[in-house]
């Protein structure tokens, strides 16, 4: 819901004949592809961290250990992504503040809050959740 809602703010400020409008669709593009690997990649393994935490292994969490495979091989990718995505946020807190729109400066700095959170703590959790189980599961 998240990334439905930070999509459709950028698709109507990109409605705009100003600066803002511009930079915010550069802003949509490069959110647009992270969230789909977010998605697809980093997100699912993150259901098992309540039992995880608890201790609970179990042989049917063994997937994870791939889709966290997927994110250290991708890593290039996925900093790529946050650059495509920095670079944008700031041009559009720039014309955001130039066209003194607030509500917009407020939600490029959660975007790039976001995404800094992405980058220092999601992420790596994905790989920690792939070194925990293959720590704990017998191999294949």
């Amino acid at each position: 819901m998240e990334h439905e809602s930070v999509l459709r703010y950028l698709d109507n400020l990109g409605q705009r004949t100003t600066p803002s409008g511009a930079v915010a669709l550069k802003l949509r593009t490069a959110l647009a592809a992270h969230m789909a690997f977010e998605e697809a990649v980093e997100m699912p393994p993150l259901v098992l961290l309540p039992e995880l935490a608890k201790g609970i292994v179990r042989p049917d969490m063994r997937w994870a250990i791939e889709m966290s495979d997927k994110v250290l091989a991708a890593h290039d990718k996925i900093q790529g992504y946050h650059n495509a995505i920095t670079a944008a946020a700031l041009g559009l807190q720039d014309a955001a503040e130039s066209e003194h729109d607030e509500v917009t400066v407020g939600f490029v700095r959660d975007v790039a809050a976001d995404d800094l959170g992405d980058a220092e703590v999601t992420e790596p959790i994905i790989l920690l959740i792939g070194t925990f189980l293959r720590s704990r599961l017998p191999p294949q």
